[in-house]
């Protein structure tokens, strides 16, 4: 039906709470369209939408500007989906499932019935006033992680574009010759090459990942936008491949999601080339917006994105690249947020991805993605030594083999040129970011066609061949040594140095041996207060000797070859039933640093970003006290990951410290000792002695004055015992 002005659609009867939705299209040019919506009788509430803004009346004659000029920008002859939503005293306003008004009733009971009126110039298309229950909140952060995220694990992260082809010169240098100039010249490159999403799919099946991030929308790929759009301002292609990857990787059970520059500051013109029309989308926008400054540039991609949300609902979340800046400029970070929120509200489980460098995530945000660049890694591999997020909640983004792009074979006298690392040192990196409970998601650059060049393809046949063998070990599992269960990762003996995972749903444990020892045939680390009664070889099933003694687990491995050949010796531990023998399970055990009480190991965990239950200086004392004297046998603390282990200028890990063991007014033992300086909990073993309390003095830390503790908590001597073979 047509709406002209001054004529209305209303309901013909009372309402309590409801939900309406509307499909309408605008006539004419703004200001001369409206549309306005009355609520409620004795006045009640009006909402009404024009060309550039959203304003809320009440009672007729208070007026208040509920957005900002251009943040709902009505257009003619463009369909909108309108909701209104009322329960109890709760009003909700969505514009194609943007939230535009999200408010409470006053008391003057306006809003307790009445009628919805809608007036206005232009088209109902639908119209429909359905009965509302409840309004649902919108999942949180930790129900999206759980809705598929986070049993992900592995993720193929493709950058492909105008950049994407064979470099002579330098294809960083000033003197950058881009392969193709327009979107026109690329599409047709993409045909002859016998473009196909499926090679893309077959590649991420093969290397486990769940999930596919597409990123074309890049600041050095030229801002191309591989999928048709109503939105001028950067070139955009008339085939779709946005929609062709969404419909192949469904078919495999795999998500995707959708990368977006926030830069277009830096690259407009980079090698000679225009690639963003600020006139074209001052013109579509009728504003004054430059989007080739950062703000302007950041306007201009939230429009792009709900384009993307309206057009493409089966996409799984968004990849932020350069929201909010290396410097952290509020106002930015305001804009990323504020996004990220809207997206949530349009798409309730979209998972929202920021490459951040900060301490923790911007409101909205689901992941940070911790990005390779300036970080440093002790040992080389493990790429979580070089961060300060603790696990949980995060996702490592890197370059597999050669850049992110595809730029053909690499010279050495290039900018960025760096050396292939092996396919066992990229397993390596890939199990160590996993044991971090992170998602790993691994930068390939395809050619114009779609295919990998052959040395990312000898990798991924590398590791689906090793993820045939190791999946148990991967799949379904978590982090190990976190404060959330597994045990202890990180430097053993002899130089040996590996991770560990864990099934929280089973009793099996995952020892992932990425350095072996310089000489030795046996593996030695804390035993984290669990009973083991079976060691084997992951890959061959071979059943291992082990003895526990001392809060020590030390297994025979009769070879380290997979550790050379795969990347990963893995050893699978059974253990009894109950978790580890944390006295806190048996007894109140108090933990207080100075006047503040630590959590014990079995307490719930905290998410990877929260502030420590304790923080300290060189000299204070942790006390932990329980009831009943108890023979004990270590002591187990749990720090924040606040700084990296690489850091330049050091870490508040604790370094040196006194440990004294007391049972009643005797005291039973006193030693000095030092914790290393790495990730996860770390065990303080001693003879096994009755106690009923242990002070920990704090005596150094790795180069600061303070140091933090998340958890501590002790650990009950377990039955010695060798187990031949497992039996």
């Amino acid at each position: 039906m047509r709406i002209t002005r001054g004529n209305y659609v209303y309901t013909q009867e009372d309402y309590d709470d409801f939900k309406l939705d509307m499909e309408v299209r605008f006539m004419g040019e703004p200001p001369d369209f409206s549309i306005l919506f009355r609520v409620g009788a004795a006045g009640g509430y009006e909402l009404q939408l024009n060309g550039s803004e959203a304003v809320l009346h009440r009672n007729r004659h208070e007026r208040s500007s509920l957005l900002a000029a251009g943040k709902v920008r009505l257009l003619p002859s463009r369909n909108y989906t309108i909701r209104l939503e009322t329960y109890e005293n709760k009003l909700r306003f969505y514009v194609d499932q943007l939230l535009v008004l999200d408010t409470e009733f006053e008391d003057d009971n306006s809003l307790d019935t009445g009628r919805i009126d809608c007036r206005g110039n232009g088209t109902v298309e639908r119209f429909g006033l359905l009965p509302l229950e409840a309004l649902a909140p919108l999942p949180d952060r930790e129900a999206r992680w759980a809705s598929w995220f986070r049993d992900a694990k592995i993720g193929l992260f493709v950058h492909w574009g105008l950049r994407t082809g064979e470099h002579i010169i330098d294809p960083f240098s000033k003197e950058v010759v881009f392969p193709y100039k327009d979107e026109v010249e690329f599409e047709e490159a993409a045909a002859q090459a016998g473009w196909s999403a499926a090679k893309w799919v077959e590649t991420a099946k093969q290397i486990g990942a769940k999930y596919i991030t597409y990123a074309t929308f890049h600041s050095r790929l030229g801002y191309l936008r591989t999928w048709p759009s109503s939105i001028p301002g950067s070139m955009q292609t008339k085939r779709d491949y946005l929609q062709e990857l969404i419909d192949a990787a469904e078919e495999a059970g795999i998500k995707v999601i959708l990368y977006s520059t926030g830069s277009g500051n830096e690259w407009w013109n980079e090698g000679g080339i225009v690639w963003l029309d600020k006139a074209a989308y001052q013109a579509y926008t009728k504003t004054d917006t430059d989007i080739t400054s950062r703000i302007g540039f950041m306007s201009y991609a939230c429009e792009v994105i709900h384009e993307a949300i309206t057009n493409y609902p089966k996409l799984a979340g968004f990849w932020f690249d350069g929201w909010g800046g290396a410097g952290h400029d509020p106002s930015k970070e305001a804009v990323s947020a504020q996004l990220m929120e809207e997206i949530h509200r349009r798409m309730p489980l979209a998972v929202n991805i920021r490459n951040n460098f900060k301490q923790r995530p911007l409101a909205g945000e689901d992941v940070m993605a911790l990005e390779d660049y300036g970080k440093t890694f002790s040992p080389s591999y493990d790429f979580a030594s070089g961060t300060w997020i603790g696990a949980g909640g995060a996702e490592a983004a890197f370059k597999t083999i050669g850049d992110w792009f595809y730029l053909g074979p690499q010279r050495q006298e290039w900018q960025y040129y760096e050396e292939d690392p092996s396919v066992q040192e990229l397993t390596k990196r890939i199990i160590a970011i996993l044991a971090s409970s992170w998602n790993a998601n691994l930068g390939y650059g395809p050619k114009i066609g779609g295919e990998f060049p052959e040395r990312l393809n000898r990798f991924s046949e590398h590791f689906g061949q090793y993820l045939q063998w190791a999946g148990e070990s991967i799949f379904g599992t978590e982090g190990g040594g976190y404060g959330r269960g597994g045990l202890q990762p990180g430097n053993w003996n002899d130089g040996a140095y590996g991770v560990t995972t864990y099934n929280p749903n089973t009793d099996r444990h995952f020892l992932h041996v990425l350095t072996a020892p310089s000489r030795e045939s046996s593996i030695r680390l804390p035993d984290g207060g669990y009973t083991v009664l079976e060691a084997t070889l992951l890959k061959t099933g071979q059943a291992l000797v082990f003895a526990q003694a001392g809060g020590e687990l030390s297994i025979e491995v009769p070879t380290w070859e997979g550790t050379g050949t795969d990347g990963d010796t893995i050893i699978r531990l059974v253990t009894a039933p109950g978790g580890p023998n944390y006295l806190s399970r048996s007894q109140k055990v108090a933990c207080i640093l100075g006047e503040r009480g630590i959590r014990s190991l079995t307490d719930a965990p905290q998410d990877p970003w929260d502030r420590a239950e304790g923080e300290g200086r060189i000299g204070d004392e942790l006390v932990l006290s329980w009831e009943r004297p108890t023979l004990v046998h270590g002591l187990t603390v749990l720090q924040p990951e606040w700084n990296a282990v690489t850091a330049k200028d050091g870490n508040n890990k604790i370094e040196q410290y006194e440990c004294i063991i007391e049972c009643g007014l005797e005291q039973t033992a006193a030693f000095n000792g030092t914790l290393l300086n790495q990730r996860g909990a770390q065990t303080i073993r001693f003879a096994p002695v009755m106690a009923d309390r242990i002070r920990l003095s704090i005596r150094s830390t790795y180069n600061q004055s303070s140091f933090a503790l998340s958890a501590a908590d002790v650990v009950a001597r377990l039955p010695e015992a060798t187990y031949p073979g497992g039996q």
